[in-house]
């Protein structure tokens, strides 16, 4: 059985129009976190344009889009349970 090398699991996420994340060019600044969360929640809300989103997405750091993500999920759980209680309550 062969096993896919790294580059080509890259290549494949590359054609298949995945993001890989690296590091931004030595000319781009870092995004912060906080700016990665409002980026993760306007492209969730779906008012970033794609050309935007990939800028963004290619200077933002990968665990910051993880955290962001997670701690947006878990507002949005926290938000429906509680309109829920009200609306029963």
């Amino acid at each position: 059985m062969l096993r896919p090398s790294l580059y080509n699991c890259r290549e494949i996420m590359i054609r298949l129009n995945f993001h890989v994340f690296e590091r931004p060019d030595e000319g781009l600044k870092p995004l912060g976190f906080l700016r990665t969360l409002l980026i993760v929640i306007s492209t969730h809300l779906g008012v970033r344009s794609r050309k935007n989103r990939v800028d963004d997405f290619n200077r933002a750091n990968g665990l910051h889009i993880f955290v962001a993500g997670v701690i947006y999920f878990a507002c949005i759980i926290f938000g429906l349970i509680m309109l829920v209680r009200y609306l029963a309550g």
